[in-house]
């Protein structure tokens, strides 16, 4: 039990980034006994297309060529992978204008970047508590049996 309460920690801790070319799904998993916590999500484009997701049919030649709106973000985007995933361990959001409300950009191939950790379920949530009590440094805490019942003690 102590050492899958000290992974689970320790692995809620990890921030994973995501991202999906217009067209594509972006595909958001947590390991099990989590759930996805979503810290930033952003749909439009903020880099040159010859960086991340080109225009399909444009060969690499072509992209040195490419003046794109690199300046195009949608407000709406947090919310909607937000609101999309909320306590799911695995969520898959397709990217395009329509999922995301309205395009930011029109003209331009977007891309949506999702930032987010794996935060404990409501169900593992209360096995952690006592874990806040010795703080993330679980090597001072001992988990020890007492009357058939586990409990964390101070070392």
């Amino acid at each position: 039990m102590f050492h899958f309460l000290r992974a689970l920690l320790t692995g809620t801790l990890r921030t994973f980034q995501v991202h999906a070319c217009d067209g594509n799904e972006l595909q958001i998993e947590c390991w099990p006994n989590t759930v996805i916590n979503i810290y930033l999500a952003q749909y439009g484009r903020q880099v040159p297309s010859h960086q991340l997701c080109p225009p399909e049919g444009v060969t690499d030649g072509d992209l040195s060529m490419l003046n794109d709106t690199t300046n195009c973000l949608s407000t709406h985007a947090l919310r909607t992978v937000e609101e999309s995933c909320r306590d799911q361990r695995i969520c898959n959001v397709k990217t395009s204008p329509q999922t995301f409300g309205y395009d930011p950009c029109p003209g331009v191939r977007k891309y949506a970047e999702v930032a987010y950790k794996c935060r404990p379920s409501e169900a593992n949530a209360a096995l952690l508590l006592p874990f806040h009590a010795c703080g993330l440094s679980t090597y001072i805490c001992r988990l020890v049996t007492v009357a058939n019942t586990e409990i964390l003690v101070h070392v």
